[in-house]
């Protein structure tokens, strides 16, 4: 009996010494760094018009590697925020990035972000890692809302490294909930990148 209470505090002894020592998942951290929160007037590159407004500001790789674990490779991101500064609740309609005359740029799938940061690993560590990596994409990333008057709803936005130039564009479309009435948003990322 006294065997069995020696090796049973031997191995607890273990397992707790181990754990605390493990070393902390990048990707598992960087879930509970959120964007820091800002208005949209106070963004490096703003836009106003009938009291809503528009924010952003390109992502470091120091903020890369907070928010997402690492690098996001062929990427960039870009912080977007729109304050809704106006009496009536407004919707984002449509996020989209243009390239001057070119038109729109194709969208940017977020498994594609996933695969460039590639948070590798084997087995179940992958699988962890994957999980953790996407969650924290789609809950980062700027979604289709409404905003009521006085709210402020940030979120990143991917453009392709290689598709960007000084003439790139974030382009929203929000929407007056009061009046079928559309107002188009047009934000130079170029002053937004660092």
């Amino acid at each position: 009996m006294r065997y069995l209470t020696f090796v049973f505090f031997v191995c607890s002894l273990f397992f707790f010494s181990h754990s605390a020592f493990a070393k902390d998942d990048k990707y598992i951290a960087a879930l509970n760094n959120n964007l820091a929160f800002k208005e949209a007037m106070s963004y490096v590159t703003h836009v106003e018009n009938r009291n809503i407004e528009v924010g952003a500001e390109a992502i470091d790789k120091d903020g890369m590697k907070r928010l997402f674990g690492n690098n996001t490779g062929k990427y960039i991101p870009f912080n977007i925020a729109v304050t809704n500064n106006s009496k009536f609740r407004i919707y984002i309609n449509q996020i989209s990035i243009k390239q001057g005359n070119d038109g729109v740029l194709p969208f940017v799938d977020l498994h594609e972000v996933l695969e460039a940061i590639d948070p590798g690993g084997r087995g179940n560590k992958d699988d962890m890692r994957d999980a953790a990596l996407r969650n924290n994409l789609i809950n980062k990333a700027l979604p289709h809302t409404v905003l009521s008057p006085g709210e402020t709803i940030q979120g990143v936005v991917f453009v392709r490294a290689k598709s960007y130039n000084k003439s790139t564009q974030l382009f929203l479309q929000i929407q007056n909930l009061k009046r079928i009435a559309y107002l188009d948003f047009a934000v130079d990322l170029d002053g937004g990148k660092s």
